[in-house]
């Protein structure tokens, strides 16, 4: 058994460097990382015209997705979603 841990950081363009501006963290279900990381929804906003960027790794959850790059059409704006897995005893 374990819990997710989700951080979303915010990014705004501010000449050629990326800015924080926002930065959050909460634990949510297994039912939206699964929704977030799915395929399917990474190729929908792909095809909007957005940049998304999949990032996985070896947890003891298995090799999953805990990066996702996500960068608006204009390419101004960017999200970084990290997740983090946590054992429950």
């Amino acid at each position: 058994m374990y819990r997710i841990i989700e951080t979303i950081k915010h990014y705004t363009k501010n000449g050629n460097r990326w800015k924080e501006t926002d930065s959050t963290t909460k634990e949510i279900p297994e039912e939206y990382y699964r929704n977030a990381t799915d395929p399917a929804t990474v190729r929908f906003f792909r095809n909007l015209g957005g940049y998304e960027r999949v990032e996985r790794a070896y947890t003891f959850a298995g090799y999953v997705p805990v990066r996702i790059h996500s960068l608006d059409p204009s390419r101004t704006e960017k999200t970084l979603r990290e997740y983090r897995f946590e054992k429950v005893n």
